[in-house]
């Protein structure tokens, strides 16, 4: 019998493919058999071994040892060996990859498996969810070493996108959102946003994690103080995250509230003064000046910076990044000089600590181009908008959003110069690149048609630019 399932599972995915060139009837039918014979040898399976089928059903890819015990709850991946060994007997498992010790188990027999052990299922789940935000906040904190750990860190987190989508989309059905929420870290969306470019897909489930956060507190179904404690600070960091993806995917308004909830929350778990405390403020003054409400940003980052000092020194990369932050908001409100000067020493130390090919870096330049750009010195900063542009190509990669603002960004430059020709074909390429990454209706895609239709009326083109006014006020 398992020598019949070894061949039905070989043979699966060629029927699957002649599926819908065959009409169908034939591959249905040979997939019901192999479901029934799968059914048969799980059936046959000691309950230990049907509840670890069912935990191992939630990878939705290859795994190794190491992150199969994780999953069986196991301490090692010794422990897990003989336990893979005899799902490998009943074909339960197959090879990945031999090489790198990879297993994998069979949509078929994943699916068979959840079924017949739903409660083991949800269990790995929970695992899964735990061992995935472990590994992103680890490599969130690897981000802000040195330039050798965080190019690893994009390196790994990047061949593990497959797990990361899957982890995060549990998050809205996972049985207990808590016990994954508390191996976030506040870097971890910062990672997920700028380094993979991700979190702006997962606003959908961060929300619905959010309202069932919040839900458990309202309810109040724990023991003891600490347990409500840890579930309110699983609740404000589902919130911090939800706020982060908001502001990644265009939302600055969601965004702002539940930054603004984030705060609040860990106000009264943590205390004001708490890192945690302060990161959320940080995040809050962030939002407040993306809606353009910059004195209100203003403010906010200042105190932020004044505690970062205090706690934890002039150096800090946290401290830094409220500078960074800072001069921006500073500049939107034509403060140029004041602004350079903060872009010049954020720049400086970014460089110092992370190398000059790090995202946040790279962002340092662009934001030091801008703020050379808004004081009229347009040809100072074009040939650091190339900078940028390059960097961000070789590390980010060309569909990045931060590339695809980079290339506006160029194209504003050159256009302020009064080369139309060579900002239209930089426009264009911005604007194509945003509406397939981004989507129609993001306000960097909107506000990417307004620039291309300046441009055009620029050129006398007024009937195409006239066009594309209308269509952006219709996306509005």
């Amino acid at each position: 019998m398992r020598q019949e399932l070894e061949g039905l599972l070989q043979g699966q995915q060629a029927k699957d493919a002649a599926k819908g060139e065959a009409g169908g009837e034939g591959a249905t039918a040979a997939g019901s058999s192999a479901a029934s014979l799968v059914r048969v040898v799980l059936a046959s399976l000691d309950k230990a071994k049907q509840q670890a089928a069912a935990q191992l059903s939630v990878f939705p890819s290859a795994f190794d040892e190491e992150s199969a015990a994780a999953l069986l709850g196991l301490a090692g991946p010794g422990q897990a060996h003989a336990l893979l060994a005899s799902l490998y007997r009943h074909n339960v498992l197959q090879r990945a990859d031999s090489s790198r010790g990879q297993h994998m188990m069979h949509m078929l027999v994943r699916q068979e498996a959840a079924q017949l052990e739903p409660e083991a299922q949800q269990q790995g789940a929970t695992r899964f969810g735990q061992l995935m935000f472990k590994r992103l906040s680890e490599w969130a904190d690897m981000y802000y070493l040195s330039a050798k750990e965080w190019t690893l860190a994009l390196l790994a987190a990047r061949e593990e996108a497959v797990n990361i989508t899957a982890a995060m989309e549990l998050l809205a059905t996972v049985p207990d959102p808590a016990a994954v929420c508390r191996y976030a870290t506040s870097r971890m969306p910062t990672f997920l946003d700028e380094g993979l470019s991700m979190l702006a897909r997962f606003e959908a489930s961060l929300g619905a994690l959010c309202q069932r956060m919040l839900a458990m507190c309202e309810e109040g179904n724990t023991e003891t103080s600490i347990q409500q404690q840890q579930q309110q600070g699983a609740a404000a960091t589902a919130l911090y995250m939800h706020s982060q993806a908001c502001l990644s995917g265009g939302d600055c308004q969601r965004a702002q509230e539940a930054a603004q909830s984030c705060v609040e929350l860990r106000q009264r778990v943590l205390g004001a003064e708490h890192p945690d405390t302060i990161t959320a403020m940080n995040n809050l003054a962030f939002c407040t000046d993306s809606q353009g409400e910059h004195e209100e940003a203003e403010a906010l980052y200042r105190q932020v910076l004044v505690l970062r000092q205090r706690l934890l020194g002039a150096e800090h990369l946290d401290t830094f990044s409220t500078v960074f932050y800072l001069a921006a908001c500073i500049g939107a409100q034509g403060q140029h000089d004041e602004a350079e000067r903060l872009q010049r020493q954020a720049l400086e130390l970014y460089e110092r600590a992370l190398g000059a090919e790090h995202p946040d870096t790279i962002t340092c330049i662009s934001n030091l181009a801008n703020c050379i750009d808004s004081q009229g010195q347009h040809a100072e900063a074009e040939p650091l908008y190339r900078q940028v542009l390059a960097l961000y190509e070789r590390v980010l990669g060309g569909e990045h959003p931060f590339t695809i603002t980079a290339i506006a960004n160029l194209a504003l430059c050159l256009d302020n110069q009064g080369q139309h020709a060579a900002a239209e074909v930089l426009y264009r390429q911005a604007l194509g690149l945003s509406q397939r990454v981004r989507g129609a209706e993001h306000p960097d895609t909107i506000g990417g048609i307004y620039s291309l239709a300046s441009c055009l009326e620029r050129q006398e083109r007024h009937a195409e630019a006239q066009q594309l006014y209308q269509q952006a006020e219709e996306l509005q």
